[in-house]
């Protein structure tokens, strides 16, 4: 019964394999490091030791880490520049013991420690980690060590998970960018060059030309108004008439001969107020059809008639340019 009770106590009163490693790794940092200083901090989770002191007359620092559940925790240097993590090289269980890590001494790195699920933990106070000299170093050690030296390790860069869906919004976004670049690149080019839809035969075709029509024979002809009336029907054909071929005609055609009719609008007035020249001699097209859209919006407001817009048309495109 006594030994048993002698097994307990030793097992109770024995260093647990945390304080036995934070034990190790401070016997390292006393051999490596000549003058140096550590902060710690523990909890029910895990335990952390950050280091700095000064080596062969250069400024080192330290991390120590120890998880109480296997790989539950991470400790990562955080690059207060660009925002990237960075982590040190681990046990198999996720721990980390560090005695000189190599930094780019330009940068300063703030130490945090992460869940599984890379969920930043809060702690009691911050560790950093910043570019100082050695008499800076110098001045705030607490320890003197043995100066043996040790080497340095590098840390590694924590690369991005990938995220399907926000990545994949990116991507298709980067890819309609670029695909509208390209359209946009095309489309000028070709009315640089002149070429395809900006081709001046191309911009000619299917283009309604007012002066050659005006001036053709058949202009005369086609403003004649005409009506179609229907003859009287006595209801003497019946179906059966009409569809064995006995219908007679129906509708004729005939030409309504009336006196023409003018608004009395003053045009010349009113193109004057648009800023549109009323001298319509030496014109070219592009005048010639703002002047036709002026006159077409007159008439289908009933400002002016039909018989004073087809005059003024024949005006506009009977002038020689």
């Amino acid at each position: 019964m006594k030994l048993l009770m002698v097994v307990i106590l030793s097992f109770l009163l024995g260093a647990s394999p945390a304080s036995e490693s934070k034990e190790n790794y401070l016997n390292e940092i006393d051999e490596a490091y000549n003058d140096y200083s550590y902060q710690e901090y523990s909890n029910d989770y895990y335990d952390i030791i950050v280091v700095e002191g000064i080596i062969n007359g250069k400024v080192h620092q330290g991390i120590f880490f120890f998880n109480d559940v296997s790989r539950n925790y991470k400790v990562y240097l955080i690059n207060t520049k660009n925002e990237r993590l960075y982590y040190p090289k681990e046990t198999s269980r996720g721990d980390v013991s560090v005695v000189s890590l190599l930094l780019d001494k330009a940068d300063s790195y703030e130490v945090s420690v992460f869940n599984k699920d890379l969920i930043q933990q809060s702690t009691i106070f911050e560790f950093s980690m910043e570019p100082k000299t050695v008499e800076e170093v110098k001045a705030n050690s607490t320890n003197v060590g043995q100066n043996l030296g040790t080497t340095s390790v590098s840390l590694k860069l924590l690369k991005k998970p990938f995220n399907i869906q926000a990545d994949l919004v990116q991507v298709i976004i980067a890819i309609s960018i670029g695909l509208i670049g390209v359209c946009v690149f095309v489309i000028f080019y070709y009315k640089k060059r002149g070429k395809g839809m900006f081709a001046i035969e191309n911009k000619t075709e299917n283009i309604f030309n007012f002066k050659e029509f005006i001036e053709s024979n058949n202009y005369e002809e086609n403003i004649i108004d005409t009506q179609i009336v229907s003859d009287e029907y006595h209801g003497t054909d019946s179906v059966q008439d009409i569809v064995k071929g006995n219908n007679k005609e129906v509708y004729k055609r005939y030409y309504r001969n009336v006196e023409e009719e003018y608004s009395g609008f003053d045009i010349k007035e009113h193109l004057i107020s648009k800023n549109l020249p009323t001298e319509y001699s030496g014109l070219d097209s592009i005048e010639k059809n703002k002047i036709m859209l002026e006159l077409m919006t007159l008439k289908s407001k009933e400002i002016i008639t039909n018989d004073d817009y087809l005059e003024e048309t024949m005006k506009l495109w009977k002038e020689s340019n």
